[in-house]
């Protein structure tokens, strides 16, 4: 794993209440990131558009394992089922210096993969 993201704890600051119902061990991949924000599939949420949330988990950037956090905000969610709702979240109040080098981790390897796919065809 050269770098990754795993989500294990996602709370309303509202009102304190737990949005992951995860047991010991488990968590949420992230499904999309950039720069300012994260995309997550969680079951079973109640909130919506505008809502806080305190966003925890750990970064894998290199084989080191990182604890994040970040305050986030709801900016955009679809329904999947009647049990998944698909979230975007917008970050902010976070450790902008490691979510860069995540960021920054995750495109030197998409790089690399394009570069491999292109010798491969023998385009280079």
């Amino acid at each position: 794993m050269n770098s990754a993201i795993h989500i294990h704890k996602v709370v309303n600051v509202n009102n304190q209440l737990e949005l992951l119902q995860l047991e010991a061990g488990q968590f949420v991949e992230v499904l999309q990131y950039s720069p300012t924000s994260i995309t997550l599939e969680i079951a079973n949420a109640f909130v919506g558009k505008g809502q806080r949330v305190l966003i925890s988990g750990q970064l894998y950037i290199n084989k080191e394992m990182f604890h994040f956090d970040s305050l986030a905000e709801i900016i955009q969610y679809q329904v999947i089922t009647n049990a998944l709702v698909q979230f975007e979240f917008k970050l902010f109040q976070n450790d902008k210096a490691l979510w860069t080098q995540f960021i920054n981790s995750k495109l030197s390897s998409q790089i690399h993969v394009d570069q491999l796919l292109q010798k491969m065809k023998g385009d280079s």
